[in-house]
């Protein structure tokens, strides 16, 4: 029988830790050259939440990348996709989940 922080443990799809921040992100698609931006508002080693405008945020597999080397510094990846996106929210944003690639 699991105990119940097995169960939480083997639940939760996240191989590190999170951490809350807030640092704005200027970013781009792969392939384009107009720069949108957002908010990181969580971080983990490997993944980055994003809060960003709801009709401006990217699809479901789609790469982005920091539009400057100088962001790219800051945020601590050169590319990541999209894994996941959340409900739209207040305020028109919406929660956009990234699996960091490099």
């Amino acid at each position: 029988m699991q105990s119940t922080s097995e169960t939480t443990r083997s639940a939760d799809r996240r191989s590190s830790e999170r951490w809350l921040t807030d640092k704005p992100l200027r970013w781009r698609l792969r392939g384009e050259s107009q720069s949108s931006e957002g908010v990181v508002v969580e971080r983990s080693l490997n993944g980055i939440v994003l809060l960003a405008d709801a009709l401006g945020a990217p699809e479901l597999g789609e790469h982005l990348k920091p539009d400057s080397s100088e962001m790219a510094v800051r945020h601590g990846f050169r590319c990541a996709v999209v894994v996941r996106r959340g409900a739209e929210e207040a305020l028109g944003r919406r929660k956009v989940y990234l699996e960091i690639l490099a």
